[in-house]
């Protein structure tokens, strides 16, 4: 596939934007881009639909045609330390958390749920799923997949879902919130590209879900009650208390449940 005519298209704030009316998942579009042809800068992949769009833990993720933001932020990342990937989830969920907030009304609780959902009012609004190339041992490309929820109203099975238009009652122009959370995320990319920023990890556990309370997870398999989230530390694990003894968990070990 020739890829330089879509390369090319250079959006006003700096980056590239490739739109797609349908693929199978942008963050598959992109990496085959950067497979391919080792692109210069930072390129945006946005779907109007995804057919084999994923999430964490390798579920689907279900969306309907045209309603919804299915994008992937692209590029380079070879100036982060491998012992600091987690700033890529901290840097992800916080520009995402930035952008969403101002759209919603002061009564509606918008959260992060560990390691990177988004979560407004127990329901999921958005999910992030972040894949990396690495090389010789050191980070090289970054691909950074986000679907948010915009104006679907019907997620059918799905009981734990909300979309921007179910928590205003309004429609949104799935663009002008693209081009809103660029502007944040290349600001914050500076921000981190400059050294480790606790903003970024201030903000994350200021609004993390469940912290400091009593959740339901998964552990092994095994269903477990009354799991207390303590704190997120900076390599990205989680630290809980189980029946009264701290324990630390990495991410695909434990998985938490929405409450009601």
């Amino acid at each position: 596939m020739n890829l330089d005519h879509l390369i090319g298209q250079r959006d006003e704030f700096n980056y590239n934007l490739i739109h797609l009316s349908k693929t199978s998942s942008t963050n598959d579009f992109a990496i085959d881009i950067i497979s391919k042809s080792e692109p210069e800068g930072i390129f945006v992949v946005f779907a109007d639909e995804q057919t084999a769009g994923r999430g964490q833990y390798g579920r689907k993720w279900q969306s309907e045609a045209g309603k919804n933001l299915l994008f992937s932020v692209c590029f380079s990342s070879d100036w982060l330390p491998l012992d600091r990937i987690f700033d890529l989830q901290l840097l992800a969920s916080c520009a995402l958390w930035e952008c969403v907030f101002p759209l919603l009304s002061q009564s509606i609780t918008l959260q992060i749920k560990w390691p990177n959902d988004l979560i407004a009012n127990h329901s999921k609004l958005a999910g992030i799923l972040i894949q990396n190339s690495i090389r010789d041992y050191k980070l090289s490309w970054s691909v950074i997949g986000i679907g948010l929820n915009v104006d679907q109203t019907d997620f059918q099975s799905l009981d734990k879902a909300t979309s921007l238009k179910i928590l205003t009652n309004q429609s949104f122009d799935r663009m002008k919130i693209l081009k809103q959370f660029m502007n944040v995320f290349l600001e914050r990319l500076n921000l981190l590209k400059n050294g480790p920023q606790d903003i970024f990890m201030n903000l994350y556990r200021k609004h993390l879900y469940g912290s400091n309370e009593y959740l339901t997870a998964e552990i092994n398999g095994k269903k477990i009650d009354q799991i207390k989230i303590i704190d997120v530390l900076p390599t990205g694990q989680i630290n809980v208390e189980i029946s009264g003894l701290q324990k630390i968990f990495s991410f695909g070990d434990i998985r938490f449940f929405l409450s009601d």
